[in-house]
This record gives structure tokens, sequence and C-alpha cells, in this order.
């Protein structure tokens, strides 16, 4: 997409800049849940921590009871208690 209509597009719906790249989003809720849009698959996952491959860059999760409550080609939703982020 031109950069010009996609600019102008993001400025008419109002959305962040970074929407329309080929990037992952991650929304947390407190600490007790985070959803990823643009996984690519699982890396590591344990009780303690949950390691997701992104494309271009991997994602950490650290935590107590973590568990991955939905997966599918590209998201995937995290539960438990987050105590930490990373990206890697």
């Amino acid at each position: 997409m031109d950069k010009k209509i996609r600019e102008k597009l993001l400025a008419e719906l109002e959305m962040p800049p970074l929407t329309l790249k080929n990037c992952a989003r991650i929304e947390l809720s407190g600490n007790c849940a985070a959803s990823i849009e643009g996984c690519k698959g699982i890396i590591e996952y344990s009780e303690k921590q949950i390691m997701l491959n992104l494309g271009s860059s991997r994602v950490r999760f650290q935590g107590f009871e973590m568990q991955i409550s939905a997966f599918d080609s590209e998201n995937a939703s995290i539960s438990g208690q987050i105590t930490g982020l990373e990206f890697c």
C-alpha cells in the first residue's frame, strides 16, 4: 500500500500508525491475561514462562500458573499471573 494512502486511511479511521504494518499486537488485561495477534508459533511453554514467535521477533511472558487459553494460526491468549514481559 502506498505510504500516502496508508497515512490518509489511518488518519480517517483514527488508528495508530503501526496498525497496518506487518507486526504483532499485544493487549494486556492487567497482569492476568494477554491477547497476542500476529503470533506465528509457540517456542517455549511452562507454568513459569511462555515464549512466542512473532515472526521478526519473540516475546516471553513470565509469571505463575501461566497457560495458553487459546491458540490458532495467528492469535494466542495467555492467562495466569504475569510478572514480566520481554522482547527477544
